[in-house]
């Protein structure tokens, strides 16, 4: 796949690769999340969705036989919750409001009391602070320390606004500020 964030294809029309010319696909499935050619999250939105009501469905299919609350968690924790949490600091933060609310609701209707927020900027907070004590990660120098918060990155698309780094960094200062209150 080539990914182009220019309104025209046509330098691509005339890529081959071993004499055959490259084809072109609307997405693509990189280590379990899918891509699409412009970078968009529907795709993946819509698989995500699709494996939560797989999911759901072998919940109630459960809880015909009765479990305890605990066997309940357990069932959610790790039946459910590692299909949502897979890769979703990469994703959740640039899909739309329409898919967050398409995700969010087959919690609400299954009468989850589950914040979702929460549970991604947690998780968004120790993948950010993993980098952060990382002097090897490529995203460490990502993460500049100020006198009391970190620096947020130059941006200049929303695009990138909605991307890691700087909902991590709007993450960690918010968590500086909490801890300081």
């Amino acid at each position: 796949m080539v990914l182009s964030l220019s309104r025209t294809y046509g330098v691509y029309d005339y890529l081959f690769i071993n004499d055959s010319p490259i084809e072109k696909v609307e997405s693509f499935k990189y280590l379990g999340t899918l891509f699409s050619n412009n970078l968009k999250w529907h795709a993946n939105s819509d698989y995500v969705y699709g494996k939560l009501k797989q999911r759901f469905f072998a919940f109630s299919k459960f809880k015909h036989f009765r479990p305890s609350l605990a066997q309940r968690e357990l069932f959610i924790k790790t039946i459910i919750f590692p299909v949502l949490s897979y890769n979703i600091e990469l994703w959740y933060g640039s899909a739309t409001k329409k898919e967050r609310e398409k995700l969010t609701g087959l919690f609400y209707r299954q009468s989850f009391d589950l914040d979702i927020e929460f549970f991604i900027s947690d998780s968004i907070q120790k993948l950010a602070t993993d980098f952060i004590t990382d002097v090897n990660h490529i995203l460490h120098c990502c993460y500049v320390k100020g006198r009391s918060k970190f620096i947020m990155p130059k941006t200049r698309t929303n695009r990138f606004l909605k991307s890691f780094v700087p909902r991590s960094v709007q993450i960690l200062n918010s968590m500086k500020c909490d801890r300081a209150l």
